[in-house]
């Protein structure tokens, strides 16, 4: 498409050079005088002898190719996109369609502030007019921007799986889903409050009772006749154990808590005193181990016939073969000798200076002819107030809108939103104003819309009236 820039005093032009067989859809260029139409720039028709113009106020608008470049978060993309699918469903009520809309995104023109985008109309008769693909331009636009990710990317899914879905596309319901997404909707149909969710009926089938398999008690089993003594304490233990359900003996809880010596029988065997302690067995006269950090004791599970002999830990990993001695009683007792192990000092090697006649191994070093030259860091000096900033990705956004630009001169009203970018070109960068509305100037001259303007270490440049310096350093 033949477009071009021209500033007209503090305005900048989007200029169409129409060719000589091209003519005018009169339709088309009839609503687009005389109507005003959200989403889509007004035009205006000169014609000057045989060259005819068509010209769109684009003055502190950038466009979408530079609105897009770098991070995009989600108000921003889903801001164009409802602004462009927007304009072609206004288009149609004044009975424009979308083939006279150019879908491209360096002639697409954005207001940073409020992230809303306006269409260019070309009202040109065309003799195969081909309907123009939304689906496809909204997918491409989706899948050529890198997303925010430091928030929730939810809403990417939901607009690759409606393009991808066999629906027919229709950039009606495509409208209603982004305005759910701005609002933060996650589904196509709002669920019923928790009042409106009436329980289920259950039907008759649902009514069957459930088995419960009821346990029925096991009858008590008999046991054998006691002596009264026996009697006596099974009924002392049984009161102590369930004293609810253990009938209470008025007068005599003393005598059956306590029995007579020699009176009765004990199932258990011969009760034994627990006062007396029985004589500890010398360690000397029972054969056993040595443990460790004590002389000589006894092992549970091995008897006095069992010979008495030093034991050392076992140390893991470490293989030893068994003795005669060791055959014989099986492993059990038994000793060996723990290898030992001498503590070696640990040696890492030094560090290696390339051409320095080191051999030994170690971190290799580069020497400093094989270093990469450093880069020079730029930055942009405001002249009024010394402020520096630099520049650390490849573009640097100048202008009053704090929440878009990189440089923020919100101070100054004559700076327009996103007024011009220094851009990495390159070994260098270049200077690019943004349709601004009252210009940027280098050199001692007026840049023109979007020319790229070399920038060398300590030029000069202005915004508007505000004075920059570029340095490197």
């Amino acid at each position: 498409m033949q477009f071009e820039f021209e500033v007209q005093g503090t305005g900048t032009l989007l200029v169409y050079r129409m060719e000589e067989e091209q003519r005018l859809d009169s339709l088309t260029m009839g609503m687009m005088r005389n109507n005003k139409i959200e989403g889509v720039l007004p035009l205006t028709y000169s014609q000057m002898d045989s060259d005819r113009f068509l010209k769109y106020n684009v003055s502190s608008r950038i466009s979408l190719e530079q609105y897009f470049n770098g991070i995009v978060n989600k108000k921003r993309l889903l801001g164009v996109m409802k602004s462009i699918a927007s304009a072609v469903v206004n288009a149609r009520e004044y009975m424009i369609e979308p083939s006279f809309l150019v879908f491209d995104k360096e002639y697409i023109f954005v207001d940073v502030s409020t992230a809303a985008a306006q269409m260019v109309c070309l009202p040109i008769e065309r003799e195969n007019g081909e309907a123009a693909n939304l689906e496809h331009f909204f997918k491409e636009l989706v899948l050529g921007v890198q997303f925010d990710v430091s928030e929730n990317c939810d809403y990417v899914a939901r607009l690759l799986g409606y393009f991808n879905s066999n629906t027919m596309f229709s950039v009606e319901d495509f409208l209603t889903m982004l305005r759910q997404l701005e609002r933060g909707e996650t589904k196509e149909a709002p669920e019923p409050t928790p009042a409106e969710q009436k329980p289920p009926v259950p039907t008759p089938t649902e009514q069957k009772p459930t088995e419960q398999k009821l346990s029925q008690p096991t009858p008590p089993i008999p046991s054998p006749p006691l002596p009264g003594g026996a009697r006596r304490e099974a009924e002392s233990a049984a009161a102590q154990s369930n004293p609810i359900s253990a009938p209470v003996q008025r007068g005599k809880e003393k005598s059956s808590a306590q029995p007579k010596k020699g009176i009765g029988f004990s199932l258990f065997g011969k009760k034994s005193d627990k006062s007396k302690t029985p004589p500890k067995q010398k360690a000397e006269k029972a054969g056993g181990i040595s443990l460790p950090g004590r002389s000589t004791g006894t092992v549970p599970g091995i008897g006095a016939a069992s010979p008495s002999v030093p034991f050392s830990p076992a140390v893991p990993g470490a293989v030893q073969e068994k003795t005669d001695r060791e055959k014989d009683f099986g492993g059990i007792g038994t000793s060996y000798t723990a290898p030992s192990y001498e503590k070696q000092k640990a040696s890492f090697g030094g560090t290696v200076v390339l051409n320095a006649g080191n051999k030994s191994a170690g971190t290799v070093v580069l020497n400093g002819q094989n270093a990469p030259a450093p880069q020079p860091v730029p930055y942009v000096l405001r002249v009024k107030n010394g402020q520096k900033v630099f520049l650390n990705g490849d573009v640097m956004k100048i202008g009053s809108d704090p929440s878009y630009t990189d440089f923020s001169v919100a101070d100054n009203r004559a700076v327009s939103r996103s007024h011009a970018d220094i851009r990495r070109k390159g070994q260098g960068f270049v200077l690019v104003d943004n349709n601004s509305t009252n210009h940027t100037f280098a050199d001692g001259r007026m840049a023109a819309p979007n020319e790229e303007i070399p920038l060398a270490d300590g030029m000069k440049f202005q915004l508007a009236n505000e004075e920059f310096e570029f340095h490197l350093m």
